[in-house]
């Protein structure tokens, strides 16, 4: 918040939700789909770190598949600046 510390009085766990973001490239949901299926989206934003509450908001499920190695560049260079205080969630 504001880029201030903040302590939790109780335990607190975080779940974070990453996303990956594409170029506005599709026509329909279901071009979005397809190509979600087949791996031949455009990655815009590789990883964006959200808290579970407004990790939906304002979005639309195209799809979900298994994450690759080869897509966690972006969550792997926000990880450590985040274990390192230099990077925050959404």
């Amino acid at each position: 918040m504001g880029g201030k510390d903040i302590v939790a009085t109780e335990d607190d766990y975080l779940l974070i939700i990453g996303c990956a973001y594409g170029e506005y490239e599709f026509d329909t949901a279901e071009e979005a789909q397809a190509a979600a299926l087949d791996g031949s989206w455009t990655v815009r934003i590789g990883h964006a770190p959200n808290r579970s509450p407004g990790a939906a908001e304002g979005q639309s499920l195209i799809g979900h598949e298994p994450v690759h190695e080869s897509e966690l560049e972006g969550y792997h260079m926000w990880k450590e600046a985040f274990e390192a205080g230099k990077a925050g969630v959404f």
